[in-house]
């Protein structure tokens, strides 16, 4: 019964599509936020509170898919263990946007379909031939312009946005190794447990008092970023990846837009190059696996 809901599911790529776009649009403009916010308050305070309140939406959607009941689940130890990697994944991410232009970290960001590839091969057994190989190797070249490590401009925040794309990798492999078990709902709702736990735990080293304007803000991002995280979330159940992941690279754009209009950055002429090598190996190699997977279902009697 799971496998056949999942199957319909996948079978509605327009709704993937949609939930992929609106998903990537509220993370853009959250990204904006905590550029901005992260002058006066610690990253842990800010996702400690955004938190709380993608808490708000998170149970709606738990009720209207079946209740807190199911929270009970064999999954747990995974979905914790997802949980606790999405928040390494996501501080990572925000406190790179903190110390450098949105485009530069979005642009490192892409290297994640990359490493989600080469981890498939020692975690889910995956066989990754020549051409997927040949495309991550060169797509990490492109990742190496953008970040032009050795020339004296290296930022750390570069290697949080890199790390932060190889947690995301990481946190994929065990959604995807959890696929079709658990509701979206239930899969939120930890990341947002392990989010609390974090950043909470932090708290009384980093936390000031918050100014009410900067909370109510706040209280926004996590509103919107709890319906952000169930929109990504089911962007995967509605479609494959080979659909809805050449749409999340407008996110490049987003950034873009956003870092020029907000902060007056504009990616340079290295980043561009770069974010072109990137997304062009990553668009490979969903192309790739498309048309592998066609001709493994013409191949079956």
């Amino acid at each position: 019964m799971t496998s056949a809901r999942v199957a319909v599911r996948l079978n509605e790529p327009l709704k993937g599509i949609a939930c992929s776009l609106g998903a990537t649009l509220i993370f853009s403009s959250q990204e904006v936020v905590f550029k901005f916010l992260a002058a006066d308050y610690s990253i842990f305070q800010l996702v400690f509170i955004r938190t709380w309140f993608a808490f708000i939406p998170a149970a709606i959607f738990l009720m209207r898919a079946g209740g807190p009941r199911l929270l009970i689940t064999r999954s747990a130890p995974y979905l914790m263990v997802r949980g606790c990697i999405g928040f390494a994944a996501f501080s990572s991410y925000f406190y790179a946007i903190s110390k450098m232009p949105l485009a530069d970290a979005s642009a490192i960001s892409f290297a994640a379909p990359l490493i989600l590839t080469a981890l498939s091969v020692p975690i889910l057994k995956e066989r990754v031939g020549l051409h997927r190989w040949g495309a991550v190797i060169v797509g990490f070249l492109g990742v190496l312009f953008i970040v032009h490590p050795g020339d004296g401009t290296f930022q750390i925040a570069a290697a949080f946005a890199l790390a932060a794309a190889f947690f995301y990798s990481v946190s994929a492999i065990i959604v995807r190794y959890l696929s079709g078990r658990e509701k979206s709902a239930v899969v939120v709702c930890y990341t947002l447990v392990a989010f609390l736990l974090f950043s909470g735990a932090a708290q009384p080293f980093v936390w000031v008092p918050p100014d009410p304007i900067d909370v109510a803000i706040m209280a926004v991002t996590g509103l919107t970023g709890g319906v952000a995280q169930f929109l990504m979330t089911q962007a995967y159940r509605f479609a494959p990846v080979s659909v809805t992941a050449p749409f999340d690279y407008l996110h490049l754009v987003w950034a873009t837009i956003c870092g020029l209009v907000f902060f007056g950055h504009f990616p340079t002429v290295a980043v561009l190059c770069g974010a072109a090598v990137v997304i062009a190996s990553g668009l490979y190699i969903v192309r790739h696996e498309t048309l592998a997977n066609r001709s493994k279902r013409g191949a079956l009697p």
